[in-house]
């Protein structure tokens, strides 16, 4: 296996609120390109090449790849939490693996309309909309996600998922209901 040099510059760098896998970023790579990934919490720098040998299964999954049969493009392939293996390509930060006081969980900026749009959603028919709301505009106020999870009586990895759903999706985070498989 060919060893990560991060001196090398590298072909495509972009940031997210987690560990992602862009296929209209990567896939354009030659397999001797490498890529950045910026979060907050971390950078990974990979090759192509080393991205599938190493991540073979998201490279393989729907999500990334998407449906021959149906034609559907993938979109990304996002990690909750930064598996083992990505380690090897971590270039920058802690490296840690679980949410918590050392990792800040802060909404990025809005824009005016992503702002009321949010406090609309506080009168929503769906509770779980509303929830959301309430944890973002908290989080926008200069809530802490310890704080936020005492206030709503929520896990830190609710608190975590809404902020990081909505730092990816914006707006339309809000009606994604889908919970996160194991």
């Amino acid at each position: 296996m060919k060893h990560h040099n991060t001196n090398t510059q590298p072909k495509v760098v972009y940031e997210r609120s987690r560990l992602t896998f862009i296929p209209k970023l990567i896939e354009p790579l030659e397999p001797e390109d490498s890529f950045r990934v910026v979060t907050p919490q971390a950078t990974f720098q990979m090759t192509k090449e080393q991205f599938y040998e190493d991540f073979h299964h998201v490279v393989e999954s729907s999500t990334y790849a998407g449906d021959l049969q149906s034609g559907k493009k993938g979109k990304r392939y996002s990690y909750w939490k930064a598996p083992r293996k990505a380690y090897k390509y971590l270039i920058s930060g802690e490296g840690k693996t679980e949410w918590g006081p050392h990792h800040p969980v802060v909404v990025r900026s809005v824009s005016k309309k992503e702002r009321q749009t949010l406090e609309e959603g506080l009168t929503s028919s769906q509770p779980v909309v509303q929830r959301r709301c309430r944890i973002l505009l908290a989080s926008l106020d200069g809530q802490s996600a310890k704080e936020i999870s005492q206030a709503q009586n929520s896990s830190i990895n609710t608190i975590a998922r809404a902020v990081h759903d909505f730092n990816d999706n914006g707006v339309a985070a809000l009606w994604k209901h889908k919970r996160p498989y194991k």
